[in-house]
């Protein structure tokens, strides 16, 4: 009987829905780190869980760090939380600011919407079955200049996600 890969490939080389998904795992070789057929990559870093998803509809890519149950936060930080997450993302947005991303405009409305792309910034993820904390970061890989780009954005989210933590 013929042993079949979970991964479809010719010559070792993943196929993969689209060509952005197979963007996005060329970048992620360096970090000897592969995307899944699903569009997912996960991994463990200094016993923290962070997630790299993408789709095949788009290009988009999104970096992902659960730093706990809503539940569990509520009662370390009390009515604390909400305030401490605005806070840590308006320094996170002004630190890109500052860094001088091009993203210049005369609508300042725009220039934070640009900016929190460009950032990974605290949310309340309710996507699972217990609400949880989250740093996440949304992206686009025709945004992404090359693997070394990448690689620096991924680096930067993972030291975000330690240090807040």
């Amino acid at each position: 009987p013929r042993i079949q890969s979970k991964r479809a490939s010719i010559g070792g080389t993943t196929l993969y829905e689209t060509s952005h998904m197979a963007k996005i795992d060329s970048f992620l070789r360096g970090s000897e780190l592969r995307l899944n057929k699903n569009g997912t990559c996960n991994f463990v870093f200094e016993d923290m869980k962070f997630t790299i998803e993408t789709t095949s509809e788009t290009s988009e890519f999104l970096f992902h760090c659960s730093l706990g149950r809503l539940v569990q936060l509520k009662k370390v930080w009390a009515k604390k939380l909400l305030h401490t997450m605005a806070l840590w993302n308006e320094e996170q947005i002004t630190k890109c600011d500052k860094e001088g991303n091009d993203h210049a405009s005369a609508d300042s409305e725009q220039d934070d919407d640009q900016a929190e792309q460009e950032v990974g910034l605290l949310r309340i993820d309710s996507s699972t079955e217990y609400p949880v904390v989250a740093l996440i970061l949304y992206g686009h890989a025709d945004n992404i200049k090359s693997a070394t780009h990448f690689q620096d954005k991924l680096d930067e989210f993972v030291d975000d996600a330690l240090h807040f933590h």
